[in-house]
């Protein structure tokens, strides 16, 4: 048996930047998970991007991961919202939130997925109290009054203090433990891939919201964008099946044209949509983050900014700690996240439902919406706000 201080299930983005910030902390961390090696030549570019706010670039930017891929990151400094089902119908209703009514800095910085994970695993690679267990799964996992164990699939046991849940949207961890949850069934699916066009993005996102789920175009360096794009299975099924001219004729004609022609310069790939939110963050002396905790429909750029706060605010709750599975600095860990990623998810599952809604009530009520935004100021400054800073609630929120 071998003992750690924490273990962590899980070597994706949020998983690998938790044992980086642990280790840096001097905690003894093992981490675990399927993929054959933590090699940075090794991972996969699927073309996936993530517009990190503030509090997300200051972490990073805490732990030195920025300045080697910053010339792949493009600014946010608008975001636009147009309704896709009334520009189908030479109607639409469009909104743009621009950052510089609210402060002198963008939104965001739209930050490509692999070489930050590249970046990460490199860190990694220079820390020696980080032990990697890769092309390893979970086949057990336990809570004990003063210690979390779990079992490999090659046999080995693993002992630490703490146990974090990094694993993904079908944790094991979570699982195993007994983690309630609260599921919204969905079986659409999301295509992400990159596109060049010919015209300018001028650092805009642009939203559509169509019936069977969101089209996003978000900035990235020069006249290229990466694309978001959710359809219901049957719609999804036909654009799997299609031709890549087919495919691309297809997102030509949902743009509207808006940034021009378009050429594909990433291929798509089709993921799961599959939105899940656990009913608490810890539980013994195990701790859940990231999409174990909680997965969100591809709207508003909440879902690695998420993360990216549960890990900085687990390393803060646990700095200065001698014991990583101290009862009080989970109890804190959890009423720092756990509200806001309730806020967060019932309000992305709100907002997806109602801009795919085909029903005439809720049509009218998303224009009134996006109408009175357009003309107040305050409340669109408000929004603005609300969109990208964490929320913290008080402790009553939470039972």
């Amino acid at each position: 048996m071998q003992d750690y201080d924490i273990l962590i299930a899980g070597a994706g983005q949020a998983g690998s930047l938790a044992a980086l910030a642990l280790v840096r902390q001097g905690w003894r961390v093992a981490m675990i998970d399927p993929r054959p090696n933590f090699n940075a030549d090794a991972i996969i570019d699927h073309g996936r991007t993530a517009a990190i706010m503030a509090d997300g670039l200051a972490f990073l930017e805490r732990h030195d991961l920025l300045a080697a891929i910053q010339d792949r990151c493009a600014p946010l400094w608008k975001m636009r919202l147009i309704d896709g089902i009334g520009a189908r119908r030479g109607r639409p209703d469009i909104i743009t939130f621009d950052a510089r009514e609210i402060g002198d800095q963008p939104f965001a910085l739209n930050i490509p997925n692999a070489p930050l994970l590249a970046q990460t695993f490199e860190a990694l690679a220079s820390q020696e109290n980080l032990t990697a267990f890769p092309g390893r799964k979970l086949v057990s996992a336990r809570n004990e009054q003063t210690e979390a164990i779990v079992e490999l699939d090659d046999g080995q046991i693993l002992r630490g203090r703490l146990l974090i849940g990094a694993d993904g949207k079908g944790s094991f961890v979570r699982q195993a433990l007994g983690f309630a949850t609260h599921k919204r069934p969905s079986e659409r699916l999301t295509f992400t891939l990159a596109v060049t066009h010919s015209l300018p993005h001028d650092f805009v996102s642009t939203e559509f919201h169509y019936d069977d789920g969101p089209l996003t175009f978000v900035p990235m360096p020069g006249q290229e964008s990466a694309v978001v794009w959710s359809h219901n299975p049957a719609r999804a099924q036909e654009l799997q099946e299609a031709s890549p001219e087919a495919f691309l004729n297809a997102l030509q004609h949902a743009s509207h044209g808006i940034l021009g022609r378009l050429e594909i310069s990433l291929e798509p790939a089709a993921v799961a949509q599959e939105p899940v939110l656990t009913r608490a963050y810890v539980k013994g002396r195990c701790a859940l983050m990231a999409e174990a905790a909680h997965a969100l429909p591809p709207i508003g750029a909440q879902g690695l900014n998420l993360s990216i706060g549960d890990v900085d605010a687990l390393a803060d709750s646990l700095q200065g700690q001698f014991d990583p599975g101290d009862e009080r600095a989970l109890a804190q860990y959890q009423r720092r996240r756990l509200p806001d990623a309730r806020f967060r998810f019932y309000g992305t599952n709100a907002l997806d439902l109602v801009t795919t809604s085909h029903k005439a009530p809720v049509r009218k009520l998303q224009q009134i919406g996006l109408q009175t935004l357009r003309s107040s100021a305050t409340l669109r400054q408000l929004a603005m706000r609300v969109g990208s800073t964490p929320l913290r609630l008080p402790s009553i929120f939470m039972t």
